[in-house]
């Protein structure tokens, strides 16, 4: 009720104490309090004894955590036993894995699926008797096997050949994309080198790797020289019933010609 004042009273003093507002917990064992509202005109006294067991605070338990030497990629998927990981809170605590792509926690085991940096963290849950631990991690490198590109272009090219096809040859047997830092001098569409004007054309080619074989990529240069050819078109003009063909690299038709549509 909003009109009774409550007040508190400790029978274990050593264990917990009051100054009839707030119970004060001393130290571990029995407390034994009575919590109370005085008589009123309307009301008659009540009084509630209550006893609590005062435990010790809860700790934060800490983990070992031991490496885990670096793999490789060979035979995948495989499973490689791993150190175990206790608590008091818990019993055994299990992995769990942040590079699903990489590794999957599998009890006392690792699953390795690729290759890259596999991580591993570890964590107690929050009990009655405990708080949760820290975050744990543990990282291991699983290396992807190499692989090499073979990847030549001729040393000059002249540029009225316009175009040069592009090929190359993966140790892996992959696909291979093609890429230039020569912008302005020559161009890369598919599998085909556009020679754009005179110097040197560097293009990479570039193969991305896989789940087993790291990513490889080689690169070439090609000095474009020579003079670029014109290329000319044929225009039809027309003038009442008179036709004419103008060819050139810029044609017009002649004056009093239009352009036949």
């Amino acid at each position: 009720m909003p009109s009774l004042s409550l007040s508190a009273a400790s029978a274990t003093p050593l264990v917990c104490s009051s100054d009839g507002k707030q119970l004060k917990f001393l130290k571990e064992g029995l407390c034994t309090f009575v919590v109370s509202t005085p008589k009123t005109n309307d009301y008659l006294s009540k009084v509630n004894n209550q006893s609590v067991t005062i435990s010790a605070a809860r700790i934060k338990p800490e983990l070992v955590i031991d490496k885990i030497v670096n793999q490789t990629a060979k035979d995948l998927p495989k499973s490689v036993e791993i150190f175990r990981v206790y608590s008091g809170s818990e019993g055994y605590v299990l992995p769990q894995s942040t590079t699903p792509t990489v590794c999957l926690g599998s009890g006392f085991f690792v699953r390795i699926v690729g290759g890259g940096t596999c991580t591993l963290t570890y964590q107690t849950k929050e009990t009655a008797t405990y708080l949760a631990s820290d975050l744990y991690k543990v990282s291991f490198e699983v290396a992807r096997d190499p692989q090499t590109i073979t990847f030549t272009l001729p040393v000059k090219a002249d540029i009225s050949a316009k175009n040069i096809s592009l090929t190359s040859t993966p140790s892996s047997g992959g696909a291979v994309t093609y890429s230039t830092s020569s912008t302005g001098i020559c161009a890369v569409s598919g599998s085909t080198l556009s020679l754009l004007k005179n110097g040197n054309c560097v293009v990479i080619a570039t193969q991305i790797g896989t789940a087993t074989l790291s990513p490889a990529s080689a690169t070439s240069t090609v000095l474009i020289e020579g003079v670029a050819v014109a290329t000319k078109k044929t225009i039809t003009c027309i003038k009442g019933k008179t036709t004419k063909k103008v060819t050139g690299t810029n044609p017009k038709c002649p004056a009093g010609y239009k352009l036949k549509k």
